[in-house]
């Protein structure tokens, strides 16, 4: 789990460093964002699991 939240936080770096504070071009920004996501989807899939397994009702 540490090297997919490595490359997820390395992506995202990147992707705040290429737009330098400018964020103008607000689609290609969360379009680099989401690239992110779906390139380390390791690191996203067991949050994503975890929330939607919370979120659940319990059959009680």
């Amino acid at each position: 789990m540490l090297a997919a939240f490595t490359a997820w936080y390395t992506c995202m770096h990147n992707v705040v460093e290429l737009h330098d504070g400018n964020w103008h071009d607000c689609t290609h920004f969360a379009g680099a964002l989401r690239d992110c996501v779906f390139a380390n989807l390791r690191y996203y899939k067991p949050l994503v699991t975890y929330i939607s397994n919370k979120a659940r009702p319990s059959s009680s």
